[in-house]
């Protein structure tokens, strides 16, 4: 009468070993692919916040909400603090999802992580385009292909406060930091409803974003291709476009 044999010793290190193997496979992949949808998550809801503020812009004679955070009325979000602060802004007959205002890759935890861009904000002391501060008219912009709307933003106090600033060229001097939520990059809206993934190509963007906790908001990075980049997106006018 025959009996039925087990599996030996080495045959299962054997299949432990594909198993193992296997595995190291499949993870990364499974990895990539939430880190890949996470990213087009965060695209699609500066997608919608876009054409929420190029909505409002339209009924309102070409008029733009306010993209500042720290006011009581008449701001896209009267501030950065809660669920209520954005229900209580201009763009919310528009969108009524508080979801869409964060990124689904951020551990930051903050109620919004998309900062309003400085130079459409009108953030006192900060404006340097040519064109009047701020723009009140989304017309008046004049290359709405290249004015970035909103930036991914890691604030050390908690919350976003204000808008998003930065030095105009030719200075070499980051002000405010940016997030690096995904995978070495950050996306980036602009006022046509287009959102683009910025890749960031020098580590000194990355060790910024990193050391958002010592509150410092000031790194100088003479050469910063992705320094350069965000200037030309913060004033298209100015002669960091040139």
């Amino acid at each position: 009468m025959s009996r039925n044999r087990g599996f030996s010793l080495v045959e299962l290190m054997v299949v432990i070993s594909i198993i193992v193997i296997l595995v190291s496979f499949i993870l990364p992949a499974i990895k990539s692919a939430h880190l890949m949808t996470e990213t087009i998550g965060c695209q699609n809801n500066q997608h919608l916040l876009s054409l929420a503020f190029i909505a409002y812009a339209q009924e309102h004679g070409g008029v733009m909400t306010k993209l500042r955070h720290n006011l009581n009325s008449g701001a896209w979000i009267t501030s950065a603090a809660d669920d209520d602060a954005i229900r209580a802004g201009t763009l919310w007959p528009y969108t009524r999802d508080v979801g869409i205002y964060k990124c689904p890759a951020s551990k930051m935890g903050y109620p919004v992580d998309y900062a309003g861009c400085g130079t459409i904000a009108g953030e006192p002391g900060w404006n340097y385009t040519p064109w009047r501060f701020p723009p009140k008219n989304i017309n008046s912009i004049p290359y709405p292909g290249q004015q970035m709307l909103w930036i991914e933003e890691a604030d050390p106090r908690g919350r976003l406060v204000g808008s998003w600033v930065t030095n105009p060229y030719p200075s070499w001097k980051w002000v405010d930091y940016v997030a690096v939520y995904h995978s070495g990059g950050d996306n980036v809206p602009f006022p046509d409803g287009h959102v683009e993934h910025w890749q960031y190509v020098d580590d000194r963007t990355l060790a910024f974003a990193d050391s958002y906790t010592d509150r410092n908001f000031f790194a100088t990075h003479v050469g910063s291709l992705d320094f350069r980049r965000y200037q030309a997106a913060y004033n298209p006018m100015g002669d960091s476009q040139r």
